[in-house]
């Protein structure tokens, strides 16, 4: 719900995910943001499509809904899944239900997720697209310190994640209101961001929240 940058290459490990700008007329809000990872690329995109990731995510409670549509072999997939997620601002929280299609690209590192209607939701439009890409360790090192790019730290790698999203309520919601929506969209979306960047350092550290008992991918 607000409209920030992910395009330029300055030395912040998050970038966006900051209100700014008035609200649209349409109300169709926009977010988009991006973090740097002392990880692999292939590591944070494993996290973000995980279907248990509500371990590493702390606005999800669970994950209701979890199926597997079709899976060329090649890395190309399409998800069907349902998360309840936990949002709170102020005084006010409650609980979000969304039900997505997924597309996953695990070739590419590239995830497309759009709403499945057919049922309530507080959400007229919820779609986005998450894409990793590698970036020199050098990038890491100058946005979180000398050791993130030290041999510790998965052999000095360094990936960037960028959040696209496109978020429009399902009725119209008077000015106070929608402004405290593109709060809460923009205080969750820097959550996401400070969750991942924990977990690379839980993975660094070799203590990853999910793969204990995985094998992991080369």
């Amino acid at each position: 719900m607000a409209e920030g940058s992910a395009a330029s290459a300055g030395a912040e490990p998050i970038r966006g995910a900051e209100p700014a700008g008035p609200q649209p007329p349409s109300q169709q809000q926009h977010v988009n943001g991006a973090v740097l990872l002392p990880m692999a690329a292939a590591q944070a995109f494993r996290v973000i499509t995980h279907p248990r990731n509500e371990q590493i995510f702390r606005h999800l409670e669970h994950c209701a809904h979890h199926e597997v549509l079709a899976d060329d072999g090649s890395g190309r997939v399409l998800v069907e899944s349902e998360h309840v997620a936990t949002w709170r601002l102020l005084a006010l929280h409650g609980h979000l239900r969304t039900r997505l299609l997924v597309e996953q690209d695990h070739r590419a590192l590239v995830s497309r997720f759009k709403l499945i209607h057919g049922r309530f939701s507080p959400l007229r439009t919820f779609q986005g697209r998450w894409e990793v890409h590698p970036q020199p360790p050098e990038r890491c090192a100058q946005a979180h310190g000398s050791n993130a790019g030290s041999p510790g730290s998965l052999g000095g790698q360094c990936c960037e994640l960028t959040l696209e999203q496109e978020l429009q309520p399902a009725v119209w919601l008077p000015p106070p209101l929608g402004g405290l929506l593109r709060q809460l969209a923009c205080r969750q979306l820097r959550g996401v961001f400070q969750d991942l960047q924990a977990e690379a350092a839980r993975i660094n550290a070799g203590r990853p929240s999910l793969w204990d008992s995985e094998p992991q991918p080369p």
